[in-house]
């Protein structure tokens, strides 16, 4: 007779039959160049969000009042929020070289080749022409992320096979490395190139547009509360197990949330109100990822447990910048029988409230930059919602009910732990 399982086993088998096809696809080189080249921006967008905040401060109709907050600001607010254009507003054209950096490392191809083809190919399969002479840039921000992957991938992957195949111009060993590269790549670019611009101008298919038009369904769900609640569940499935949650669910949910952040601020910037951007959903994520684990940090700080209160200061530190390793792996969460439960309770919970909060008007303000994920989480609400008040009633009641959620399972688990102590003691 087959031995029944308990809950945590149960939980353990389930996020490990999702974590291995999850896990494989990540690990194919261009969906793992995508997801590095993409984080490999992330510097500039965060100093993109800083010139965005200096923006929305000098300017009185971006946070709805007659004056702007730093009136000193005023006259340059637009060459302010031109950083926030050069960076956020152009991270497809940024990802179609940093993609593919990443792609040519992995699949050991020449770098400078691979960039540069890379970036013309993004180009020309952006390209929405000349609009009143000037070169238009609509496609060069987050509607051309997917295509920056796509042509870091297509490009790559057929200057590959041309080489694999040494269907190349071929010079003599005496010629520069550098001349030889650029005559080795002279085929395969060409092929590339051409069949590129067919595609996109002889046969005119826009191919921002056809993406967009496949996955627009994707990105009207992901703005929705039940999938927030998704998110919630397998961030904490996995990491009830071990698996980082953040890792595994980045490849599914950063381009719909840099898409988002990037219409937000493109929108704000052209004269659009903080409270009437296009997207809510960035708002619903800021913070939302750790304020669940403080209850039962506060639970260990004063628990009668000598061990819980040796360990407490040890993770109060790192949580206070969201770092989670030490609570999952030092307490630990990860497979505890215990914690499992409300570990997975309240991180859905939370990121349900959120949501309801966004998506109802509540908290009214959108978020238009993105926040380092290391600042705490209240520092992070008040930069990311530009002081917005009201989200720090969201915490408080999520905080109320995850301590309510919390406590009957940690005075379970600390009773155990206790007794473990008190015979230890004995011995």
């Amino acid at each position: 007779m087959k031995e029944k399982k308990d809950l945590s086993e149960q939980i353990e088998s389930f996020t490990n039959k999702i974590a291995k096809p999850l896990s494989k696809f990540a690990a194919i080189p261009g969906v793992a160049a995508a997801i590095e080249g993409i984080s490999a921006n992330m510097n500039l967008i965060i100093i993109g969000g800083v010139f965005m905040i200096l923006y929305v401060l000098s300017s009185a109709y971006a946070t709805g009042t007659e004056n702007a907050i730093l009136p000193f600001l005023t006259p340059y607010g637009s060459n302010v929020s031109q950083v926030n254009s050069f960076t956020l507003g152009m991270i497809g054209l940024l990802a179609s070289i940093s993609i593919a950096s990443k792609y040519a490392e992995k699949v050991k191809v020449d770098h400078t080749t691979s960039v540069v083809l890379s970036f013309v190919v993004f180009m020309i399969l952006s390209n929405w022409g000349v609009v009143d002479g000037t070169l238009s840039t609509a496609n060069f921000g987050s509607k051309g992320l997917i295509v920056a992957m796509f042509s870091s991938v297509l490009s790559i992957k057929v200057y590959k096979w041309f080489i694999d195949r040494k269907i190349t111009i071929k010079l003599p060993a005496s010629v520069p490395p550098a001349i030889a590269n650029s005559f080795i790549a002279l085929i395969p670019s060409f092929v590339i190139i051409t069949f590129c611009w067919i595609l996109r101008n002889l046969m005119n298919i826009d191919i921002v547009s056809v993406i967009y038009g496949l996955l627009g369904p994707v990105f009207d769900a992901s703005e929705t509360v039940p999938f927030a609640g998704l998110e919630g569940l397998l961030y904490s499935l996995f990491w009830s197990v071990g698996i980082h949650g953040g890792n595994m669910i980045s490849p599914i949910t950063q381009a719909v949330t840099n898409t988002f952040l990037s219409e937000n601020a493109a929108a704000l910037a052209s004269g659009v109100s903080l409270t009437a951007l296009p997207h809510w959903y960035n708002g619903a994520r800021v913070g939302v990822t750790f304020i669940n684990y403080w209850p039962l940090l506060i639970f260990m700080a004063f628990s009668k447990c000598k061990e819980f209160k040796v360990m407490a200061p040890a993770m109060i530190i790192p949580a206070c910048f969201n770092i989670t390793e030490p609570l999952f792996f030092g307490l630990p969460l990860i497979l505890n029988p215990f914690l499992m439960i409300p570990c997975i309770i309240t991180q859905v919970m939370t990121h349900l409230i959120f949501a309801v909060s966004a998506a109802s008007g509540f908290i009214a303000t959108k978020v238009a930059i993105s926040v380092p994920w290391a600042l705490p989480f209240p520092l992070q609400q008040l930069i990311g919602f530009s002081g917005d008040m009201k989200i720090f009633l969201v915490d408080i009641l999520v905080l109320a009910l995850c301590t309510l959620i919390w406590y009957p399972f940690w005075k379970a688990f600390e009773k155990k732990e206790l007794e473990k102590e008190a015979l230890l003691e004995i011995q």
